[in-house]
Order: C-alpha cells, then structure tokens, then sequence
C-alpha cells in the first residue's frame, strides 16, 4: 500500500514539475493534440451521421408491409386508396404518395422542383431520425414536412408557397428511404393534374396476395412498376445505400489511420525532445514503471485538455461545415474520439519507452545533449 502511495505522489510531483518547467511545451503538445484530435472527431461524426441515416431504412412493422410502385395519371390518389381498402378490407392502415414536378416558391426565390404529395399516414410507415420541429402533415392547416437534405433553405415555421399555394413547413427530419424531398398534403376535394409516379404503403396481416393487387390497381389504369414487401423493401434499399456509402467509408478509414501517425509522432517528437530528462530521473533511481507512468500520465493530461479545446471549437465548425459533409456530434462521438486517441497514445508510450528502457541513462544524456 505504501508502494503505491509513492508511485501516486512520484506522478503528482513530476507532472507538478513538468508543468511548471516546460509548461510552453506541454501546451505545443495539447495544441497538436486538438487540431489532431479533429480527425477522429470528424470520422465518427461521419460514421456516426451514416448510422442514423441506415437507422432509418426500414419501415415500421415493415414484416406486415406491401410496398407498391405505380405509373399512370391520377388526379385523386387518395380516393383510389379509400376506394382499395374498401374493396379488400384486410387492409389495416395504408397511404400513398405521388410526385410531381412544381414550381416552389420560397424566401423571394422561385426554382422548379419534384415535390411528393402524401397522405397523413406516412409518417406511420416511415421512420424518421434528428427532427426538428413538429412533423405534421395537414391540408387543413397547410402543413408540409421536409427531409434534412432537401436543399432549399427553408426551416420549421417558415412559408413555402407551391404552385401558388402557401404552406407552412412544421417539421424537417432524416430519413434516407425518402431523402430530399418535400412532402405536401393531398388538397382534399381537389384534383391534381400531372401525377404520374406513385408509390403505396399496405399493412395488414393477411393482405391480398400480389396477382390479385396487380389486376384490381391495372383496372383503375394504373400500371404496377414494382411489388414488394417491407422487408425486401428495406434489403434492397439497404444494399443499395451501403454500396454507396462505400466510398465515404473508406475515406473516414484512411481519415482514422492518419489521426494515428499524426497522434503518434507528436508523442514520439514529445519523447525524443524528453530523452535527457528521462535519463536523468532513471541515472538517480527511477524505475522504468515509474518513468512509463510519468509519461503516460502527462500525455493523457495534454489529451484530456485537447478534448476540452475540441469540444469548445466544434460547434463553430459545424456551423461553417456544408451540409453535404453529413456530421452528427454527440457526447459519444467526443468519447470514441477521445479513446481512440488514448489508445494510439498508450501504444507510442508504451513503445517508446520500452525502446528507452535498453538504453543506459549516461547515454540517453549524451544523445540529446
């Protein structure tokens, strides 16, 4: 026990010390260590914005869910779908969604663009991640809903007018099985013209089967492009993405293997530029856990600080990051961060001293001085 009450007071003592007689340095070093840092801190924001995104590919209940892909005109899809669940009545709960190539007004600005009308009741198929604001879809009210990446500039409470109409945006959320669009209301009671694309969401536990759908939707002059579940859905939208994604893997990969060499040589340059001072604590005594320790222990220090500094300055960052770059930060994100770099670090120190370790003291004076 007295032991340890030694070795404890020896670290508190020599970190005292290192601070007070090379405190320029170990400020160099924290400094290195937070720009170093942000590397890390940036591939697991990016790891960690890509798992939010998959998150969000599967639908809900997605095991009791028909997905259908439509072309052919119609003015009122959401009369079709009534008129579907009224014919086939094991249809629990359903909706549809239409595109359509429009004119978007916003902000004094005014661009053509597909937007997507929906029925309420596809925000209970879809999941959806990082929502800001109420998702809320209502003719009644006027509410719209928009996806993150949607590129107009236009957040929760803000006007968008379309086709002459004024909506209020309620809610933007991440979901990549629907990225980059805007959904409005169908206008109950009216007709829309130039709805050629449709897409409809079926649960129920014992939905017709796929020939029977395919007949009664070709009835209303409407042809079937695609027909699969939920879960096929998901897999090949899964599949997809992942194949997509690989490019943006790999470089948070390489990202990750640079932060290590960057990490690793400062700790290496801090333990050259100390060799002398080793050499003389191991000339009256120390012993080599005792220097392992030391040095472990100022490291981790300039690290924790580091991560102080990064947490500080990252918000500013990500303010200023386009938003193509798709980084999330999280208290987890600053954790993985901080112990992937604490990793890198005991593995330098625990290297580099042991390579001291087989040098005599009087040398490793001799080599620096």
């Amino acid at each position: 026990m007295k032991k340890h009450v030694m070795v404890v007071k020896y670290i508190l003592y020599d970190l005292l010390h290192s601070l007070k007689h090379s405190g320029r340095l170990k400020f160099q070093l924290t400094l290195t260590l937070c720009i170093g840092m942000f590397f890390p801190l940036l591939c697991f924001g990016c790891f960690y914005a890509l798992m939010l995104q998959f998150s969000t590919i599967p639908l809900v209940e997605e095991e009791r869910v028909l997905t259908i892909m439509l072309q052919g005109e119609s003015q009122r899809p959401a009369e079709l779908l009534d008129q579907l669940k009224a014919d086939f009545p094991s249809i629990e709960q359903s909706s549809i969604v239409s595109y359509r190539y429009s004119v978007v007004e916003w902000s004094g600005e005014r661009s053509n663009r597909f937007v997507r009308y929906a029925t309420p009741s596809l925000l209970d198929f879809i999941q959806i991640t990082d929502v800001s604001g109420r998702p809320i879809l209502s003719d009644a009210q006027k509410l719209c809903i928009a996806e993150n990446s949607w590129p107009i500039n236009v957040e929760p409470g803000q006007s968008i007018t379309v086709e002459g109409v004024e909506y209020h945006l309620s809610s933007r959320f991440t979901c990549l099985r629907n990225s980059s669009n805007l959904y409005l209301p169908y206008p109950e009671g009216k007709s829309l013209s130039n709805l050629m694309q449709h897409e409809i969401y079926l649960r129920g536990s014992n939905l017709p089967n796929e020939d029977t759908l395919i007949q009664w939707l070709k009835n209303t002059g409407l042809n079937v492009t695609a027909f699969q579940t939920g879960k096929d859905s998901s897999s090949e939208l899964l599949v997809n993405c992942f194949k997509f994604s690989v490019n943006r893997m790999a470089i948070g990969l390489i990202g990750l293997l640079y932060a290590a060499i960057n990490v690793g040589l400062v700790i290496i340059g801090k333990l050259q530029n100390e060799k002398r001072s080793l050499g003389i604590r191991m000339a009256v005594g120390a012993s080599y856990k005792m220097i392992c320790l030391s040095v472990f222990s100022e490291n981790v220090l300039c690290l924790m600080a580091a991560l102080v500094g990064d947490i500080c300055i990252m918000p500013f960052i990500l303010l200023h990051c386009p938003t193509s770059l798709a980084i999330k930060i999280n208290p987890g994100v600053y954790l993985a961060s901080f112990m992937f770099c604490l990793v890198v670090l005991v593995v330098i120190t625990w290297i580099s001293t042991w390579k001291l370790k087989k040098i005599k003291p009087i040398r490793l004076m001799e080599r620096v001085s």
